[in-house]
């Protein structure tokens, strides 16, 4: 049945990707939020973020014909992602696939 999709759409190439990711806490951050206290603790979101992207590419006839691998990481400081508790993460994920379309191009194979 797949082939037959693959052949009826006329679908030359076929990209298969493997994500993975990590992250790690913020550091310990104390804030004065009362006169006379302060309170010191680790945020649960995170600071550092990586991505790992393995892609290959096949033919419609599922010939693996260029594959690649990578590793993106991104840490930013506090102050930037108590705003915006995704951002590590958004920012890792938009690097690996920037990462991964500059590779597709420079391969030379999808012309």
């Amino acid at each position: 049945m797949r082939a037959e999709i693959i052949a009826a759409k006329n679908i030359a190439y076929i990209f298969i990707p493997t994500i993975t990711t990590d992250s790690a806490s913020c550091p310990a951050e104390c804030i004065s939020p009362f006169s006379g206290g302060t309170y010191c603790g680790y945020p649960w979101f995170p600071c550092s973020f990586t991505v790992s992207l393995d892609c290959r590419a096949t033919d419609g006839a599922g010939t693996v014909i260029w594959e690649t691998g990578l590793k993106t990481e991104v840490q930013l400081p506090f102050s930037e992602v108590k705003q915006d508790h995704a951002m590590a993460g958004k920012e890792a994920i938009k690097d690996a696939f920037r990462n991964l379309h500059n590779r597709i191009v420079e391969s030379g194979v999808f012309r």
